[in-house]
């Protein structure tokens, strides 16, 4: 089982959650952004998957998890850098570009 979450719920987000919602054997376990009305919080709450607008909580999901950051934002990247662990990989922001690319 391959638990992934979110962070950032703009465009990029929110595309990359519509990929993932196509995807077998990916657990989406929510998606992180501080607008409630963001698109891919929207998406998410349509799919009843968990929206929070911090993303630590989705970093406190227990078991092994991957957290994408899909926002850009060079603080935001730096906090999420500093949460990895055995049990938390991070996917950096310029890994989520390249995703969003290739989905979109």
């Amino acid at each position: 089982m391959n638990q992934v979450g979110i962070v950032g719920a703009g465009k990029g987000g929110a595309a990359l959650l519509e990929c993932m919602l196509q995807t077998p054997g990916i657990v989406i376990i929510g998606i992180a952004d501080p607008n409630p009305t963001s698109p891919g919080i929207q998406l998410a709450k349509a799919h009843n998957i968990f929206t929070t607008a911090d993303f630590r909580d989705l970093a406190a999901v227990p078991g092994r998890k991957t957290l994408i950051d899909a926002t850009g934002v060079p603080a935001v990247a730096q906090a999420l850098s500093e949460l990895a662990s055995d049990t938390l990989t991070i996917v950096p922001p310029e890994v989520a570009q390249l995703l969003w690319t290739i989905v979109d």
